[in-house]
């Protein structure tokens, strides 16, 4: 059979937006073959088998899609590459807009003479392997990906990804109003629960008190205070909440449609202010000097930064519904009191 005497590219498309280009060195294929790419539909055994493959290599995700990429002849068999290709996924709209871009990988389902299926990482965040990038659609409520990546052979492959487990907190009082910087680095492992009424009571506010938590259209939102709860979870693949600090009980957490984040609002109460203590009119016969100290640079009549007053009479029986007489007071200082 004859291969391919020059290098050339071919590009399929496998969806609405979504498209795979395979870059073919010289020497790699017969002359007369096509690259065909399809989704394998959630419904169909190969894509049972795809995820049966990702579960048995223990691939952890929260989403995933799959697709067939490879070579036919004329007559509809698969022919394999004599050599290593280089394959691209342009894919646009296809990942859920909740999709973590950190989590996203590409697999290929390498499948043996024996029929046993070695689940190979070809693309990922990690500079080792094939590339990806991930981008917001402008369109649509959705991310893009493109991936590069080379094989040596064709068959399924797997595109995976985690949602994204981060939460924005969100700190205000109870009219609403944001009283400290957001915080959105409250990440949560697997099966791991966050006390809440333990959080807001870490992150004090100096002349607050925390009063409680609630979810997504809280306070900042629009007044209304949403879901009041006391914990959160990420469980199984699922966002939770939890509500009663005992026997709790556990909640999916969907977000309501529009929402991109994932919003926690703490909300805090004005601390209530001493009002102070009243204290009496001091009752004294005896002559009392006051010392006025003037820090200013320059000399008051040339004499020291010093007034001094010295009460001219016995001060009248303490009234604490008087005022003292200025006329009280006389200047001993010789600097003048005015100005």
């Amino acid at each position: 059979m004859e291969l391919n005497k020059e290098a050339y590219i071919e590009t399929a498309e496998v969806a609405e937006g979504v498209t795979v280009t395979v870059k073919v060195p010289a020497n790699t294929l017969p002359e007369d073959v096509d690259l065909v790419a399809e989704m394998l539909a959630e419904d169909t055994q190969a894509h049972a088998d795809a995820e049966a493959a990702l579960a048995e290599a223990e691939v952890q995700y929260d989403g995933m899609i799959a697709m067939d990429i490879r070579f036919e002849d004329a007559q509809g068999n698969e022919v394999e590459p004599a050599n290593e290709v280089e394959v691209s996924i342009d894919a646009q709209a296809l990942l859920p807009e909740d999709a973590d871009p950190e989590t996203v990988a590409v697999q290929h389902l390498k499948e043996d003479a024996t029929g046993a299926v070695t689940v190979e990482t070809v693309a990922n965040t990690d500079a080792a392997t094939g590339d990806i990038t991930v981008a917001e659609n402008a369109e649509q409520p959705a991310l893009n990906m493109a991936s590069t990546f080379a094989v040596d052979g064709f068959s399924p492959f797997t595109i995976t990804w985690g949602e994204n487990q981060q939460v924005t907190v969100y700190y205000v009082d109870t009219n609403g109003s944001q009283i400290k910087e957001n915080v959105n680095d409250v990440n949560l492992e697997e099966n791991e629960a966050l006390d809440l009424a333990q959080y807001g009571e870490d992150n004090r506010i100096d002349g607050y008190r925390f009063s409680h938590a609630c979810l997504d259209n809280g306070p900042a939102e629009n007044g209304d205070e949403g879901v009041e709860v006391d914990q959160l979870r990420y469980y199984n693949g699922k966002w939770q909440y939890g509500q009663g600090s005992y026997g709790t009980t556990w909640k999916d957490w969907n977000l309501p449609e529009g929402l991109k984040e994932r919003r926690v609002f703490l909300v805090y109460e004005v601390t209530a202010r001493d009002p102070g203590v009243e204290v009496d009119t001091v009752d004294t016969s005896k002559e009392i000097t006051i010392n006025l100290f003037d820090y200013d640079t320059n000399a008051i009549n040339g004499n020291n930064h010093t007034l001094q007053f010295k009460s001219s009479s016995a001060l009248p029986a303490a009234d604490k519904n008087k005022k003292v007489n200025p006329n009280y007071w006389t200047n001993y200082s010789g600097s003048n009191a005015e100005g």
